[in-house]
């Protein structure tokens, strides 16, 4: 038996050490929340990225790990760098995304610049005053969309040797030259608009193979100027109110269809080596000059397919047939429209303007170009999560006409537009809970339907006819939320805290706690304190995360590294402890129970008895198991409340409601425990009750096991949940 005044002391010497540690805690956790709350749009210094091993929160990576479903994520930052490139990343192939910055750059600088980079996503951002606002060199396979690239000094986007690029919704205005591509082959532009600009809304110099549909070039010098360019495909663009709206000098093989050309001083001008292009169905619409060819090329793809409508031509429709020789109209005009400059003509001018949504054969496209927008949400830290948003960024792959956006759920923007999209796609309530949703046209997926081919199935199908942004189909409002905020009643919140208690990372820490401390020989009072110790750290640390201190943890850099370092820990002491339960069981069958590891040599067991009563090595036992607590409490954070937990932390922030919101918290957060206790108060109970202990002695084998499976089943989840 130990001193009663042992006991007490002991308790006394553990409070004292843990109330600095939790005063530590909450100092440095409302500080740090408090800096991070306005990190949104907080000013950084010009970032260089050299290598992937330089992708660090030092050089502006605020959360992911670099592979293609949890990528670096560079964003929110205000750059001004007036003497050097605003972000510069160099060599590199991980996955990152730069999105939501504000760059100011300088001249001879550019406000983005890929050297030697691949699996980049530029989204978002804002670039001007440098020389160049995106700048790639020799750095192929990356994707730049919704980009404002305005008032640079020269260029808005540059791509030079750079191939397979994804560039769509670009705004570059205001500068000497749009876009440009210098010897690079294989791109996409899709849905760009560039105006104002001095020189050029978009030139290609040297490049090939190029695919260049649905842009906007208007009040540019020249719209589209092709210079040393072979093999492009431009469709379904428009140029207007420019001076040259498409021009080719020493450009070869090209396919020009489907535009609109209107109000400009030249339509098109072809010259200097331009030979064998194909140019037809386009709609050329109050031109000074609509046409000048001083090569020679092809205006028509046969009767069949036609021409192109001319605004000014005068001609009838009585006949019909390849040589317009058969009385009966056809669309078709039935003489020629005669081009300016080297004796070439339309021989089969369309009566009507030509349609923009022609059937095409391009490659950014398996059936047709339309545009399937998606929407996903799902939190850091949450592998169920991180694999779901992999598999989209594949399909975007192989669906260049797929976007897709990630959402999560801890900022307040987000859970506003999360709950306008549940009311407009009508979310059943069961589904609003799930640690993963996905919308896209009129669907949505939850949780595990949201599978390869549920999400194939819908992009096919919605790729013929296109579909809207999600994100842009309804306003955010926090009325919904307090709406819904205020349907709950306590059951919800308790069913709901029941249900995500369920923790096997921690039931398997605090089984561990329980049967080492037994292992010891510490008694049960000792033990219950470690572990109520432990539990009350699980409780404070989900609490400061309910009232949004602890939030910013989930979107730190390394934190699905740490989440996913702390589950292979515990599952290899899982496995370790439930190796030696089964050779136990070897042992016990083989020699009887004194042979067995998993207890003491008696001779020991009386020495470490007697050093018990005289040290007060509880005092360190009880700091480590509530440090243990709010590590295992912050690493799993990714698949926990998806719902309930980043509600309750928006309504802490209404006024009118703090008060009920903080009791759902507290009730919540007491649900949340009560599976630990449970599991606690069995192992505390195995290990100390008579009865037990009577059972234990006839039932060794079979016990040591049962123990063995346990282990082994809790370690194969937490390596299965693995990213």
């Amino acid at each position: 038996m130990y001193p009663r005044e042992s006991l007490e002391k002991k308790g006394v010497t553990s409070v004292v050490i843990i109330i600095p540690i939790v005063i530590v805690i909450a100092l440095v956790a409302v500080s740090s929340y408090f800096l991070l709350k306005g990190r949104e749009g907080f000013t950084h210094g010009p970032i260089y990225i050299d290598g992937n091993e330089k992708f660090t929160a030092a050089n502006g990576v605020v959360v992911g790990s670099g592979n293609v479903g949890d990528p670096y994520i560079i964003e929110k930052w205000n750059i001004s760098a007036e003497r050097e490139n605003g972000i510069e990343i160099r060599n590199t192939t991980e996955h990152f995304i730069i999105r939501n910055c504000n760059i100011h750059g300088g001249s001879g600088h550019s406000g983005i610049y890929l050297y030697f980079v691949e699996n980049g996503i530029i989204e978002n951002n804002i670039v001007n005053n440098s020389d160049s606002g995106i700048y790639l060199y020799n750095s192929p396979n990356n994707v730049m969309k919704n980009n404002i690239c305005s008032s640079n000094h020269k260029l808005g986007v540059l791509l030079e040797n750079s191939s397979n690029n994804n560039i769509s919704n670009e705004d570059c205005e205001n500068n000497i030259l749009g876009i440009q591509l210098v010897n690079s082959e294989n791109n996409i532009l899709y849905n760009n608009t560039c105006s104002n600009n001095y020189g050029y809304g978009i030139w290609f110099v040297e490049s090939d193979g190029n695919t260049f549909n649905n842009n906007t070039c208007t009040d540019d010098h020249y719209g589209i100027h092709l210079y040393y360019s072979s093999k492009n495909i431009i469709v379904n663009n428009t140029c207007k109110n420019n001076t040259y709206a498409v021009y080719l000098e020493s450009s070869k093989n090209n396919e020009i269809y489907n535009n609109n050309i209107r109000n400009n001083d030249y339509g098109f001008s072809v010259c200097c080596l331009s030979d064998n292009n194909l140019i037809s169905k386009n709609n050329l619409i109050n031109n000074a000059s609509q046409a000048i060819d001083l090569r020679q090329n092809c205006w028509d793809n046969g009767y069949l397919s036609g021409g192109n409508y001319w605004g000014d031509y005068k001609g009838q429709d009585n006949f019909r047939g390849e040589n317009q020789g058969i009385p009966g109209s056809d669309g078709i005009g039935d003489t020629p429209y005669f081009i300016n400059g080297d004796n070439n003509l339309d021989r089969y001018p369309l009566m009507n303007p030509a349609g923009t949504n022609l059937t095409t054969q391009l490659k950014f496209a398996s059936d047709n170009t339309s545009k399937v927008y998606l929407a996903f949400f799902g939190n850091p830290g949450c592998p169920p999560c991180d694999d779901a948003w992999a598999m989209i960024i594949r399909l975007e792959q192989e669906y260049p006409n797929l976007e897709a956006r990630r959402f999560d759920f801890l900022t307040k923007e987000n859970i506003e537009l999360i709950e306008a999209l549940f009311n407009l796609y009508k979310v059943q309530l069961e589904n609003r809970g799930a640690d993963r949703i996905v919308f896209v046209g009129d669907n949505y997926l939850s949780g595990d339907s949201i599978t390869e081919g549920n999400l194939i199935s819908l992009v096919e199908e919605y790729s013929r006819t296109g579909t809207n942004p999600p994100w842009e189909m309804v306003e955010p409002r926090e009325e919904g939320i307090i709406d819904r905020f205020k349907r709950w009643g306590p059951l919800t919140i308790v069913a709901a805290g029941l249900a995500d208690g369920v923790n096997p990372c921690a039931f398997a820490v605090v089984v561990f706690f329980v049967s080492y401390l037994a292992y010891l020989g510490r008694r049960r009072r000792e033990i219950m304190f470690v572990g109520v110790t432990f539990i009350i750290a699980v409780l404070l640390t989900y609490l400061l995360v309910g009232v949004g201190i602890l939030l910013f943890v989930r979107q730190l850099n390394a934190y699905p590294v740490a989440s996913s370092v702390v589950r292979i820990s515990i599952a290899g002491l899982a496995i370790a402890l439930g190796s030696v339960s089964l050779h136990d069981y070897y042992l016990f069958k083989k020699k009887g129970a004194k042979a067995m590891k998993l207890q003491l040599p008696r001779g020991l067991s009386r020495r470490i008895h007697a050093i018990i009563r005289k040290t007060e090595k509880t005092a360190f036992i009880i700091p480590f198991a509530f440090a243990t607590g709010i590590v295992i409490s912050l690493c799993e954070l990714g698949c926990t409340g998806q719902l309930y937990l980043p509600t309750l932390t928006y309504v802490m922030e209404e006024p009118a409601l703090q008060a009920q919101a903080f009791l759902y918290l507290i009730i919540y957060n007491l649900m949340f425990i009560i599976p630990l206790l449970v599991v606690f108060g069995l192992a505390s109970f195995g290990v100390h009750s008579e009865k037990f202990a009577k059972v234990s002695r006839s039932q060794t084998g079979r016990l040591k096991i049962l123990l063995a499976v346990v282990l082994f089943v809790l370690a194969a989840f937490l390596l299965l949940t693995l990213r």
